[in-house]
């Protein structure tokens, strides 16, 4: 009969404590909040990380969303910066979840920024009397999406730009191969800059780009 008692008082005992534990345990805890990794420029894929949990924080889920406002953008633990949210802030929550329930944190927000195309300049020259002429090509090719983007050309002088008269010239780039020829006559003789302003049709990007040439125009 004593064996019976101690078996039951231990099995009553070890019962407790295992609803003790129970009580004890509650939804998981971060212990350092997600953080965000990757580029945030236009076209490039951020990428959320849990930050630590307590033990037994078993599986994940992610929002990604605006940071003015909450607004929700995309879930996976990834997300891919669109044109739409230039300049402005994005965020990562992470939901937690173990047996005992859910908990969420949310990261520091990094804003979205727009990338620079670049205008990369392969001859700029005089080739007749008054007349010069400037080829190059635009990259990337995608920033001439939703049309054609513009290009402007000046000619620096001391008393501020002076935007030129075109002859026969390109003014916008190829839209599939980004390539673009610019001429400009009745140039006066002398040795000037030349400013070669790009304006971005698409959504993303900087704009205006600005690169300088110097040309010598010889009577």
């Amino acid at each position: 009969m004593g064996r019976l008692t101690t078996l039951l008082t231990t099995g009553a005992v070890v019962g407790a404590c295992g609803v003790c534990a129970a009580q004890a345990s509650a939804a998981p805890t971060a212990a350092t909040l997600p953080s965000i990794t990757g580029s945030s420029t236009y076209g490039s894929t951020l990428t959320c990380t849990n930050g630590t949990w307590s033990a037994g924080a078993g599986s994940f889920t992610y929002t990604w969303q605006l940071a003015d406002g909450n607004v929700p953008i995309g879930t996976g633990s990834t997300l891919r910066v669109r044109a739409i949210w230039m300049d402005l802030g994005i965020q990562c929550a992470v939901t937690a979840t173990d047996t005992t329930g859910s908990a969420s944190a949310t990261s520091a927000s990094v804003t979205a920024a727009p990338l620079t195309p670049a205008i990369k300049i392969t001859e700029a020259r005089q080739i007749a009397t008054g007349k010069i002429e400037i080829r190059g090509t635009i990259r990337p090719v995608a920033s001439l999406n939703g049309g054609a983007g513009s290009l402007i050309l000046y000619r620096q002088t001391k008393t501020g730009p002076q935007q030129l008269s075109f002859n026969g010239g390109q003014t916008r780039p190829n839209p599939k191969t980004g390539a673009f020829t610019m001429t400009a006559t009745g140039e006066p003789t002398g040795k000037y800059k030349y400013v070669l302003q790009y304006v971005p049709s698409a959504l993303g990007y900087t704009a205006p780009v600005t690169v300088t040439r110097t040309i010598t125009v010889r009577s």
